[in-house]
C-alpha cells in the first residue's frame, strides 16, 4: 500500500518475509541512470538521508527506506538477513538494477547484496564502512562497554545518550542543528539496545569475498571515525577491484549530516560517471 507525500515523492509498507518495510521513493527514471537506493546506518533510521533523499532525487529515482525494526518498518520477530530483505523491497518495487549508497550498518548490508547479486549492482558507495565478518578489536571498544551495561539494565535512553557521546559521534554532536536532529532519531530507535538481535549473518562472509567485488567503488572515511572502520576502508582498497577513497579530516562516522553540501557533491558526481560509462 502507498500514497503520495507530495508530487515527486511516494511512501508506502512493502512486504517482505516475515516483516514490513516502510519506505519513501522520490524522482523519475531518467534514460539509462539508476536508481540509489540510500541504506541507513544501524542505530537510526532512513531520516538519516534527510540531506541527500530530494537533492539525489533532482537527478536520480532514489529509495530510502528503514530497516527492519526500526523507524516504522516493524520489529524483529524472526531471523532473517538484511540483504534478502533488500532484494525483496527492489522487487517489490520493480528496481531491477541499482546505485547502492550504504552507511555503516548499511554499507554492510550493501556490499552482503552486492555479492549476492552482483548483476544488480551499477556501483557501491560505502560510507563509514562495515562488512560481514569482520573482527573487530576488542581492545579499541572498551567505550561500549557501559553502554552494552545500560543495554542490559533495560535503560536503551541512556545507551543511546552514550553512543551519542562517544568520540566518533563527536564533530556530529559539535554541530547544533545536527545534534538536536540526530539525537531525535537515535532516541526514536533507541528499543534496538534492547531488542534480541536475529539478524543471520552470510556464510561465507564479505570478509572472506571482497576479491569478488568488481566496482565501480566509492569509500569515503572520516578521520575521527574508529579505527577498525579505516581498517575496513583498506582491506577494500586492497583487495576489491575499481576502489576510490575519499578520507576527509574533521569527520566522524556521519559525513553526510557533517558535511552534506560536500558529500552530495562527491557522490553524485561519482554516481554521473558511472551512469555515463554505460550509457
Amino acid at each position: 500500500m502507498s500514497w503520495a507525500l507530495d508530487p515527486a515523492v511516494t511512501v508506502g509498507d512493502a512486504l517482505v518475509p516475515g516483516a514490513s518495510l516502510h519506505y519513501e521513493l522520490a524522482g523519475e527514471p531518467a534514460g539509462s541512470s539508476s536508481a540509489v537506493v540510500l541504506l541507513h546506518g544501524g542505530e537510526t533510521d532512513r531520516r538519516l538521508w534527510d540531506d541527500q533523499f530530494l537533492p539525489f532525487a533532482q537527478r536520480h529515482r532514489v529509495l530510502r527506506f528503514d530497516a527492519r525494526g526500526r523507524g516504522r518498518s516493524s520489529g524483529v520477530s524472526t531471523p532473517y538477513r538484511a540483504h534478502d530483505d533488500l532484494t525483496a523491497l527492489l522487487d517489490a518495487l520493480g528496481l531491477d538494477r541499482v546505485h547502492l549508497v550504504g552507511l555503516s550498518l548499511g554499507s554492510r548490508v550493501a556490499v552482503d547484496f552486492a555479492l549476492a547479486h552482483p548483476e544488480r549492482v551499477a556501483s557501491l558507495v560505502l560510507v563509514s564502512p562495515s562488512i560481514s565478518g569482520w573482527n573487530w578489536n576488542p581492545a579499541e571498544l572498551g567505550w561500549m562497554v557501559p553502554l552494552f551495561q545500560a543495554a542490559l539494565e533495560g535503560r536503551p535512553e541512556r545507551a543511546t545518550e552514550l553512543w551519542l557521546g562517544s568520540a566518533y559521534l563527536a564533530p556530529a554532536m559539535a554541530d547544533a542543528d545536527v545534534a538536536e536532529r540526530l539525537r531525535k532519531i537515535a532516541l526514536d530507535n533507541a528499543h534496538i539496545w534492547s531488542t534480541t538481535d536475529r539478524e543471520v549473518e552470510p556464510w561465507p562472509s564479505a570478509r572472506r569475498r571482497l576479491d569478488e567485488l568488481s566496482g565501480p567503488l566509492l569509500i569515503i572515511v572520516g578521520e575521527h571515525d574508529v579505527p577498525d572502520t579505516r581498517r575496513i576502508a583498506e582491506a577494500l582498497q586492497a583487495e576489491a577491484g575499481d576502489v576510490r577513497r575519499t578520507d576527509w579530516p574533521g569527520v566522524g562516522h556521519l559525513p553526510n549530516m557533517e558535511r552534506p553540501d560536500a558529500f552530495n557533491d562527491l557522490v553524485l558526481q561519482f554516481l554521473a560517471k558511472v551512469d555515463a560509462a554505460v550509457g
